[in-house]
């Protein structure tokens, strides 16, 4: 309440305040996703030397971080049950790809938005359209999964699912953060748990998917896709 009267607040008001809005949502894991533009401007602060300019878009980030605290978020991970699909991401000209493939018979191929610029972010922004997607099915076709509503998925970036499980990244990495926050409301809203695990390249399904132009198109995308599933599949532990 004081930073939003003052407006203007210093590297030391703002690191107290951060500190304690921290510790308040601990028990709120993905919290630290809507608090990354206040950290990012503590750091520009502190480099400087100057005051920070509590605005509207941090008193936004902050006063969502402060409301979720009460909530207990933990988000555990599922390990097997409810539906498996895969993702990956590979550059597309100045764009990026990301191949989705589910094993009740779904393949997608969904080109990235322009504010996903590296493709550590469209592997992440894979593993949000595939949570978004099987999420989005199950509830409109009233699905109900054998764990009562998960998700699992496969993903050849370890960074990716650090991410996702931890629902934390760098507060200098906008774009992640922008994510994870997306990611954060899909899990809050329909109760679903998301599990994400690794797969290998050489075993990733949606691996020709989201390069299908270098395979000779969907068809063959899928076909290959296809065989990937049926090595995953034969893997001594394939949801390692």
């Amino acid at each position: 309440l004081k930073a939003v009267a003052k407006r203007w607040i210093s590297e030391k008001q703002a690191r107290s305040m951060l500190g304690k809005v921290g510790w308040a949502t601990r028990p709120s894991g993905g919290a630290g996703a809507f608090m990354a533009g206040a950290h990012a401007a503590l750091h520009k602060a502190q480099e400087g030397g100057g005051m920070i300019d509590f605005n509207a878009k941090l008193m936004k980030s902050v006063g969502t971080a402060v409301l979720l605290a009460h909530i207990p978020h933990s988000f555990k991970p599922v390990r097997t049950g409810g539906w498996t699909l895969f993702s990956d991401a590979t550059e597309d000209g100045s764009r990026f790809r990301v191949g989705i493939v589910c094993l009740r018979g779904l393949y997608k191929l969904v080109l990235c938005p322009t504010w996903i610029t590296s493709l550590q972010q469209a592997e992440l922004f894979g593993i949000y359209l595939a949570a978004k997607l099987a999420i989005y099915i199950q509830r409109n076709t009233q699905v109900q999964s054998s764990q009562g509503g998960g998700v699992m998925i496969g993903t050849d970036s370890e960074v990716g699912r650090f991410q996702v499980l931890r629902t934390h990244a760098a507060s200098s990495l906008g774009a992640q953060q922008r994510i994870l926050r997306r990611m954060f409301w899909l899990r809050s809203w329909s109760g679903y748990s998301v599990g994400v695990f690794r797969v290998g390249t050489r075993y990733n399904p949606a691996d020709p998917l989201s390069r299908v132009h270098e395979v000779g198109g969907k068809k063959a995308a899928k076909e290959k896709a296809k065989g990937r599933i049926q090595e995953w599949r034969n893997l001594t532990d394939p949801y390692r």
